[in-house]
């Protein structure tokens, strides 16, 4: 059995954020029936803490996130 700490953090709105601390456990059992033996490696998270920072809200916002490269070369463009 290994064991691992991790965080992370994940955007949850405008001006929300949220922190996660878990542990994730990566476990190799064997599987035994008969005439076979198989081995297989099981993986969970296990939560530690959990919490989300709330922000300012912003005056504008503007979400750009999918536009292609070059579609879009003043943010004025997007105000038509």
């Amino acid at each position: 059995m290994n064991t691992d700490y991790k965080t992370e953090f994940l955007s949850s709105g405008i001006n929300q954020t949220r922190h996660r601390i878990y542990i994730e456990i990566k476990s190799e059992m064997s599987v035994v029936a008969p005439f076979t033996n198989e081995t297989v490696e099981v993986v969970t998270n296990v939560n530690v803490a959990e919490t989300v920072l709330i922000g300012n809200v912003p005056d504008t916002f503007y979400n750009l996130e999918g536009v292609g490269n070059g579609a879009i070369e003043n943010a004025t463009d997007l105000i038509q």
